[in-house]
């Protein structure tokens, strides 16, 4: 190579190391900008309202696993009753009533130990299924 081609080449080199230098400085990026108070108030709220519908499905979930409690502990005394297969089954009732009913008598009472039975068995399915679905809410 002659001392030209290597001056030229040399001029060359220093030029895109030049315009090199000067896009890497034109592509560094900008400080983000901040949000907006308002944004960032609106994002909270949003957050706020998830958090309260959540430690709401966890208390309605608390609610039904204590019932199933319940509904167990009543279905064991009431299949002791069935084993005994005592002719006298007035001591079970299964009652629905109002709020406005006065002193709660019962408008719908069964005292049927297979119906109530069988009413316990499908209620506890039910509230198996609703307990499974907050629980999927909760987690997902």
């Amino acid at each position: 190579m002659s001392k030209q081609d290597e001056k030229t080449n040399t001029k060359t080199a220093i030029t895109t190391a030049e315009k090199t230098e000067t896009t890497k400085a034109a592509e560094t990026p900008k400080p983000a900008e901040l949000p907006k108070i308002e944004d960032v108030r609106k994002l909270l709220d949003v957050q706020i309202h998830r958090w309260e519908q959540l430690s709401i499905k966890i208390e309605h979930r608390e609610r039904f696993v204590k019932t199933l409690e319940r509904i167990k502990e009543f279905s064991a005394k009431l299949k002791q009753e069935q084993d005994k297969n005592n002719p006298d089954q007035e001591a079970f009732f299964l009652k629905l009533s109002s709020s406005e009913s006065y002193n709660g008598r019962a408008e719908i009472s069964v005292n049927n130990i297979d119906i109530i039975s069988d009413f316990l068995t499908f209620i506890s399915a039910k509230i198996k299924m609703k307990v499974a679905e907050l629980e999927k809410d909760i987690i997902g």
